[in-house]
Formats: structure tokens, C-alpha cells, sequence
């Protein structure tokens, strides 16, 4: 397990496009007797003496094994307060508690990050995640949905005082409606170009985050002035540096669920995905033995 670092190879090889003549065989029936991952549950409980497998390069730091601890030895304590917790210390990778109680799965402290200290809702670490991305990588579909509920919550005075003191900070900001912009943190992309959308398809339990979940959360809370779908656009449109959509990426994993839902939730002015075509994933399902039917709603 890592929340710092994931390595995503680009397939150069591969830019076919909807329009190409396998695009056929797609999408009514999705990965029919598909084969699933089976992998085990994520283990959130963790020693912080195991800190190298997270956050590696960083054992030896003073603060990280603070933080650390107060994530894990607070984690089953039913008098947990927010006195407890230290959220100004930093990781050496510039994770926060946000980052690491996300990692871990704990709500607690997360409700309680959310209450007293929203302003690391719009801290990022060194690779340029916030808490959303590591929630989604571990398969914390109930951090996600804290953290997004959290961000829908734009009005509440503090969550807008931390938003607008984040933006203070950054270079080449470009002013917009604080509703569009919250959107884009909301669908930041990493140094790699992952989204938390990407994470979520690149975790390989399924039963936690996989299918329709990170989706349906997403639709539960309105980002400024966006719509409830607003997420299957970025699912379409939004390629990380290795030319792969959120589609895509479901496609390859056999994400059956999630491809579903995205593509009958498809708006209406995306005439096709972005990077590579889901159309190359599909075919080489199905020369695994998995069918496939029409995809031709991009033609």
C-alpha cells in the first residue's frame, strides 16, 4: 500500500478512436462472465513503525511518527476530541492528518478534521493530491462522501474562508465563480494526472469503491454551480499522463458497473472520450474471453 506514489506507464501504441470499426462490439452486454480481481481488503490497521510502506523516504521524521500516532492509537478511542489532534504538523511528503486518517479509513477523525480544521481540506502533499485521492486509492467510499459533503458545503463560513485563503496562494490563478473553481480542486489532478475518479479504478477492491460507488456519492452533493452528473463528464474528458480516461481505465479493469453507469449517464455534448480509446481495452477483454457488444453511441 502507498498513499505517496503510483507508477502509470502510457501505452503509445494504442490511439485508436470511437470511430474505428471494432467499435462494434461494445457496451450492451459489458464483460458477460467477466473475471473479477480478487484481492484483499486494504488493512488500515497498521503500525506507524510500518510508515516506510505509505509514506516512503520519510521513517525518520520527527513529525510524520507524530501524526501517525495520533491517527492510529486515536482510531478506537470512543473519548476522541479535537484537542487530540495536531493539524498543523506536516509529513515529510507534506501529508497532513486529513491525508493519513484518510488513508486509514477513519471517519472519526476525518468528521473531526472537517469540523474544526477545514482549511486541509485544501491541503495538497507533494504530489499534488488532497484527501480525496488517497480516500480513493484506499477504497474509503465513506471518506469520500464526508469530504465531498464537506466541499458541497461551501457556504458554511469557514469552509469558504479556507477556500479563499488557498487561493491566495496559488500561482496563475485564474478568477472564476468560486463554484467553478471548488469543482476543479474537487477534480485535481495529480503529478501522475489522476483524478480521484482515476484512483478509484485503479484500486483493485472492487467491493469498496468499485462499480457505480465513488459516482452515486458524487451525484449526492452539488459542487457550486454544477450539476449532479457533473462527474461523468470528467469520466469522459479528463485523461491522466498516460492518455487514460476514468472509461478507460474502468474498461481495462473490468469494472462492469462502472462502465455502465458512465456511459448512461454520457452528456450529451461529449461526442467522444478523450485519450485512448476504451474501444482497445474492450477488444482485449474480449480476447480474454470476455464479450462485448456495441460501443457505437460515440460514432
Amino acid at each position: 500500500m502507498e498513499i505517496a506514489k503510483r507508477i502509470v506507464h502510457p501505452n503509445n501504441n494504442n490511439t485508436h478512436y470511437f470511430g474505428a470499426p471494432e467499435a462494434k462490439f461494445f457496451l450492451t452486454e459489458i464483460l458477460q462472465d467477466e473475471t473479477v480481481l480478487q484481492s484483499e481488503e486494504t488493512d488500515i490497521e497498521i503500525e506507524p513503525s510500518e510508515v516506510t510502506e505509505i509514506l516512503p523516504g520519510s521513517i525518520d521524521n520527527e513529525n510524520q511518527n507524530e501524526l501517525l500516532n495520533q491517527v492510529y492509537r486515536a482510531g478506537s478511542r470512543r473519548d476522541l476530541s479535537y484537542s487530540s489532534l495536531s493539524p498543523e504538523i506536516k509529513t515529510h511528503t507534506k501529508n497532513t492528518v486529513l491525508h493519513i486518517s484518510a488513508w486509514y479509513g477513519n471517519d472519526k477523525i476525518v468528521s473531526l478534521v472537517i469540523e474544526h480544521a477545514p482549511k486541509l481540506l485544501f491541503e495538497v502533499n507533494e504530489n499534488n493530491e488532497s484527501a480525496l485521492h488517497i480516500a480513493a486509492r484506499g477504497g474509503h467510499i465513506s471518506i469520500v462522501e464526508k469530504l465531498l459533503a464537506a466541499y458541497a458545503n461551501f457556504e458554511r463560513h469557514d469552509i469558504k474562508t479556507a477556500w479563499l485563503e488557498y487561493t491566495k496562494r496559488l500561482k496563475n490563478y485564474v478568477e472564476r465563480s468560486n463554484g467553478e473553481n471548488l469543482l476543479k480542486f474537487v477534480a485535481l489532478e495529480n503529478v501522475e494526472g489522476n483524478t480521484m475518479f482515476h484512483e478509484a479504478m485503479l484500486c483493485r477492491d472492487k467491493k469498496r469503491i468499485g462499480g457505480d460507488k465513488i459516482f452515486k456519492a458524487c451525484e449526492l452533493y452539488k459542487i457550486g454551480d454544477s450539476s449532479s452528473k457533473w462527474c461523468y463528464e470528467i469520466a469522459l474528458v479528463n485523461v491522466n499522463h498516460a492518455k487514460q480516461s476514468i472509461l478507460y481505465l474502468a474498461v481495462e479493469n473490468g469494472d462492469k458497473e462502472a462502465v455502465k453507469v458512465i456511459m448512461a449517464n454520457r452528456p450529451n455534448n461529449v461526442a467522444k472520450p478523450e485519450g485512448l480509446s476504451p474501444v482497445v481495452a474492450a477488444i482485449m477483454k474480449q480476447n480474454q474471453g470476455n464479450k462485448f457488444t456495441h460501443m457505437d453511441k460515440f460514432q
